[in-house]
């Protein structure tokens, strides 16, 4: 799905963060609704004199907006850090997130269990991303996120037993 979307409507004044927002629900409820995954296109930058909406995404058939992987791919670029282990974060972040939907399926609920959810994924890489880009922590840094992206592996890992012990057991008692 691919859009030509100005950034202003011309014929009703929306605060930019309202225009995103409906734009956000109306992509979740497609994919939602059709029960599929929803790759949305749109243009960025100026057109015939209009700045354009961009907000391009992907949506998972549950409805959760997967910038994770858009997120975390730019780390497989840096060449200290192992591109095994980057992949291998990217699978389990999708695997934790289907862990939390698995739930609903076996009648536990939407389950959001830690130890490690998806604002302490975007929150971990942030902070891996500020680190590399400011080189004020000089060479070794790349191993330390190494560890950490490890560490941060088995957390991950944690957290899908974690999520679906709990929508089992929660199931279970009803």
């Amino acid at each position: 799905l691919g859009f030509n979307t100005p950034a202003e409507n011309l014929h009703y004044p929306e605060p930019p963060a309202l225009r995103v927002h409906h734009h956000l629900i109306m992509a979740q409820a497609m994919a939602f609704m059709n029960a599929t995954w929803l790759v949305q296109t749109a243009k960025c930058g100026f057109e015939d004199g209009f700045r354009m909406f961009g907000h391009s995404l992907i949506v998972a058939p549950w409805g959760d907006v997967l910038a994770d992987g858009a997120l975390f791919v730019p780390l497989a670029l840096v060449p200290e850090l192992w591109a095994p282990l980057i992949a291998l974060f990217i699978w389990l972040a999708l695997l934790t997130e289907y862990a939390g939907v698995a739930g609903l399926l076996i009648g536990g609920g939407r389950r959001y269990e830690g130890p490690m959810g998806k604002s302490d994924r975007a929150t971990l890489i942030g902070a891996c991303g500020l680190a590399l880009g400011s080189g004020l922590l000089g060479d070794t840094i790349t191993s330390h996120i190494n560890i950490l992206l490890l560490l941060a592996c088995g957390l991950m890992i944690w957290t899908c037993y974690n999520r679906l012990r709990m929508a089992l057991s929660h199931s279970q008692s009803h």
